[in-house]
């Protein structure tokens, strides 16, 4: 039986988010701000938080990774995958939630 703890629920997570960030479909355009925008802020503020629960002892490396990971996933999109494109909003719009997470673990300290 799988035990949901945070690190089964950030892997999971994860995967889940490689499988939909790679998967070869057309991200319609022209929605104004951009409902993609607000599922990268959602899909990355979740993995940051069960990433920083998962491990706690490696906050900043985690949140780093998790940066790095929203930078990668853009730029294979726009270079590797036919129907989609780079938007480096999107990867923008995942830090932010990063940073979101960051700051909101960072006041919980004080």
């Amino acid at each position: 039986m799988i035990r949901f703890n945070s690190k089964t629920i950030f892997w999971s997570g994860w995967a889940a988010s490689l499988v939909l960030f790679l998967y070869p479909f057309q991200v319609q355009e022209g929605l104004g701000l951009g409902l993609d925008k607000v599922v990268h802020f959602v899909i990355f503020s979740a993995l940051g938080f069960y990433g920083v629960k998962s491990y706690r002892e490696k906050i900043y490396h985690t949140l780093v990774l998790l940066a790095a990971y929203a930078l990668v996933i853009e730029y294979t999109q726009g270079h590797f995958l036919p129907g989609r494109t780079l938007d480096w909003y999107d990867a923008l719009a995942g830090i932010v939630g990063l940073v979101t997470v960051y700051l909101h673990q960072r006041a919980k300290r004080k």
